[in-house]
């Protein structure tokens, strides 16, 4: 598992309009399409898995998704639900 340090984006989100936005609930995994988004954790902890790699992200951490024929797979850490949101 490698940690969000050295995959978080260091572009301005500030900027960024918010594409989609969405609440994960424990024991739920939500698919996200890889086509280049930024997806950033508004609160919660959030298990990301994408293209054979596990990362996880906490409020305020973000990454940008690869684009990859490949849906990433969110879920739910700590039995408590997860807010994400995808960035364009």
């Amino acid at each position: 598992m490698r940690t969000p340090k050295s995959v978080l984006s260091s572009r301005n989100v500030a900027d960024s309009p918010v594409a989609l936005r969405l609440a994960v609930y424990p024991d739920e995994v939500y698919r996200l399409p890889q086509a280049g988004e930024c997806v950033r954790v508004i609160s919660g902890r959030a298990w990301l898995s994408a293209q054979g790699e596990d990362i996880i992200l906490g409020p305020r951490e973000q990454i940008t998704l690869t684009v990859s024929d490949e849906a990433a797979l969110v879920s739910a850490l700590h039995r408590a639900p997860v807010v994400l949101e995808v960035l364009n």
